[in-house]
């Protein structure tokens, strides 16, 4: 029972009244249905701690707010409370889903009231149906644009026989069909998820709240394929017509965000649920417990080792009989749930009880960099440069052994799993080159060539990554065999993004195909995507050549050129990076430029707006990734790969806080129109996302303020 919160009656003196009545004002406005508001994705949740405190916000890992604002709690009286989602009307143009449980240790039941744009109402009620302060937890999603794993509905009409609920409140997955509602008898409901009938590992997992500002209340009494039934009752137990809202979820193949159970045995007292409705982001252990009558917990081993650590508890009771259940507390991995029945006595209950993690909003946050300017400096520092980041917290030391080589330390960056992968760009307008010589442990070591192949000191940026189990978003390998015809690389050093096997072939001298297996679900929405390329221990140059993906398979692959430094084809081991950010990452965006021009469907920028190629001539191109500071903090770096063809060398020139500078030559020195890869990533994380969230988006916005399209950085 270590870990787990428990949230008891706390008698506090009310404050700021006016305050609350205003708030409750503004959502009276609708309070008879949801209203929609804003066009992309998102979701919010909160656990409402200070059920007697007039207005608070909540912060620390109690709260998420996908658009980086405060979650605030008002109460305007006994068990009325409004939730404010700050800048949350910015995120889509519909009006998403609420579901609300009750978190106490005797009877208390939570529902919807309303919901419009950034606010949520909230009533809570005691066993007899009267106003109770209550602690809750609530979640607001938000469709996502290729959320094909999530649906829900609101069930805005009690006593038709059979309608399409309301669409802005409405979402089937990746479903073209409607959802359906037909009302069976009193209380009695079926909706259907046309065509959404999960189809994954497990058979899918459903929440349900009543809606209204009464005291009926709303459990699951079965779920088969596209169909969920729900019942309703009042306080006394007798059916009743009511709306009410309810989610379905069915999670993704690479899906981190989400746990669920459905406790199927409530006598037993320790037991596995059946893992047909359960999953586990990581596939570690789901178990049950019986801790008394009514009184049980679900624990998901390891879950709290997932990054953030924020989450938030749902739970549904589930029965043919009325039957109430609710939250005790939960802590990292374990949910505490207690049933009652209409009276208000603990019961024996079968029960749905779902953990939603909050997203990681880096790209992925398992990596390091930095920048090394001091070309002749036999040793120096990086720690505090804006331009060099280690989340580890320790220094990042660069060492000048001879000419043009060099090693990063990332200290302590072992204790993170993992060899990981290393990608180096030099920094050079003259035709220079850097490649990675070999890493481990703690050090990257780097080397740095002339035009001409012969070694020289030259500044760099390098640019390490350790994907951990079950990283859907990024893939590597080492080729590490430049003259095996096939074979798969190293696990150590290698990552697939959907944990299938690696091919590299050989296909002529210095030419490679890197194939990476089931990356695109078969004919499912597109990923976008972008491959970085390094040679290894070498003072070849290696680039990207082709690129290519197979809707019907899912396949993906890189092919990989590497020459030397007159331009003639040469074998050389390399190092290759594969980024598949999704549509919430922040802090990432990349680009393909050919002939200094963008390449169709080649771009991804986490502030959702363009992305712009210029050629400025004389081998310099620009990639300029509009409001790209504005998801991050400003310390971040650039990795530039050449389109190889057929000696093309292509190294940073430069960079601010939006955009890219490339420089680009062929083997004579001579300037060339640049054809390159761009990728620039700025780090976001914090230790407290509760409140640093809306922090950096704050710091992004005046970083972005600051830098004009045209500013470059003075080195």
């Amino acid at each position: 029972m270590a870990g787990i919160v428990r949230f008891e009656t706390v008698v506090f003196v009310p404050r700021n009244v006016w305050a609350v009545l205003l708030v409750l004002a503004a959502l009276a406005v609708a309070s008879f249905s949801p209203v929609a508001s804003a066009d992309e994705q998102g979701y919010g949740f909160v656990l409402a701690d200070q059920p007697t405190t007039d207005r608070y916000v909540v912060s620390g890992n109690r709260a998420y707010n996908d658009a980086g604002g405060d979650v605030e709690i008002t109460r305007s009286g006994v068990g009325t409370y409004a939730v404010h989602f700050d800048r949350f009307d910015q995120l889509t143009p519909v009006g998403g889903h609420v579901q609300v449980t009750a978190v106490a240790t005797t009877y208390r039941d939570c529902k919807v009231t309303s919901w419009l744009g950034e606010y949520v109402g909230v009533r809570c009620v005691d066993e007899t149906g009267s106003p109770a302060d209550s602690a809750f937890s609530l979640l607001h999603l938000r469709p996502t644009r290729g959320a094909d794993h999530v649906a829900f509905a609101w069930a805005n009409d009690a006593t038709a026989p059979a309608y399409t609920p309301h669409p802005d409140y409405s979402h089937n997955g990746g479903a073209l069909d409607p959802i359906e509602i037909q009302r069976s008898g009193t209380g009695r409901y079926l909706v259907e998820f046309r065509n959404f009938a999960a189809t994954g590992a497990t058979l899918g997992h459903p929440q349900v709240t009543a809606y209204g500002d009464d005291s009926n209340r709303c459990q699951l009494q079965r779920w088969v394929g596209d169909f969920v039934y729900v019942e309703c009752y009042d306080g006394a137990g007798a059916p009743v017509d009511t709306r009410f809202t309810v989610l379905f979820l069915e999670p993704g193949a690479t899906d981190r965000s989400m746990a669920f159970a459905w406790a199927d045995a409530p006598l037993s007292a320790s037991y596995a649920p059946d893992s047909d409705y359960a999953h586990h982001p990581l596939g570690a252990p789901v178990s049950a417990s019986r801790l008394g009558v009514g009184h049980y917990e679900m624990e998901f081993s390891n879950l709290g080792t997932l990054a953030l650590d924020v989450s938030n508890v749902q739970v549904s009771a589930y029965g043919f009989a009325p039957v109430h259940c609710q939250l005790e507390g939960w802590g990292a991995d374990t949910a505490t749930v207690r049933c009652f029945d209409s009276s208000g006595m603990p019961v024996d209950a079968f029960y749905n009880v779902f953990f939603q993690k909050a997203l990681k909003t880096d790209w992925t946050p398992e990596y390091a960099f930095a920048t090394a300017w001091d070309v002749s400096n036999p040793s120096y520092s990086l720690t505090t440069a804006i331009d060099a980041w280690n989340p580890t917290g320790g220094e990042i030391r660069v060492t000048r052994s001879g000419v043009g080589s060099y090693r990063v330390e990332f200290e302590a960056f072992e204790t993170i799993p993992g060899g990981g992968n290393v990608q180096v760009s030099a920094v050079s307008t003259v035709g220079r080159y850097c490649n990675p010589e070999r890493w481990n442990s703690r050090f990257v070591y780097v080397v740095c060539f002339d035009r001409f192949g012969v070694p020289a000191d030259t500044a760099f940026n390098v640019f390490w990554l350790k994907a951990q189990p079950g990283d859907g978003t990024v893939g590597y390998a080492w080729g590490e065999y430049p003259f095996a015809d096939s074979y798969s690389p190293s696990p150590t050093w290698a990552h697939s993004p959907t944990g299938q096997p690696i091919f590299i072939e050989r296909l002529d001298v210095g030419r490679y195909e890197v194939g990476w297996t089931d990356v695109f679900t078969p004919l499912g929405p597109p990923r976008p995507l972008h491959h970085q390329v390094a040679a290894y221990d070498s003072n070849a140059i290696c680039g990207q050549l082709t690129e290519s993906s197979d809707p019907l398979t899912g396949r993906v692959t890189a092919g990989v050129k590497c020459v030397a430094a007159d331009g003639s084809p040469v074998d050389s081991k390399f190092s290759i990076l594969l980024a598949m950010p999704e549509s919430h990452h922040r802090s990432i965006g990349f680009g393909t430029a050919v002939g200094g021009s963008l390449a169709l469907g080649s771009d991804f920028n986490s502030a959702d707006r363009p992305v712009v190629a210029t050629d400025w001539g004389s081998g310099l191109g620009e990639m300029y990734f509009e409001e790209l500071a504005a998801t991050g903090l400003d310390k971040g770096t650039l990795q530039i790969t050449p389109i190889v063809s057929p000696a093309t060398r292509c190294a940073v020139a430069d960079w601010t806080s939006s955009e890219a500078w490339a420089h680009c030559v062929d083997e004579f020195g001579n300037p060339v129109s640049p054809s390159y890869r761009a990728m620039m990533i700025y780090r976001t994380a914090a230790p407290e996302p509760g409140f640093a969230i809306g922090l950096f988006g704050a710091i992004g916005g005046l970083a972005a303020a600051a830098q004009s399209r045209k500013s470059r950085r003075n080195r």
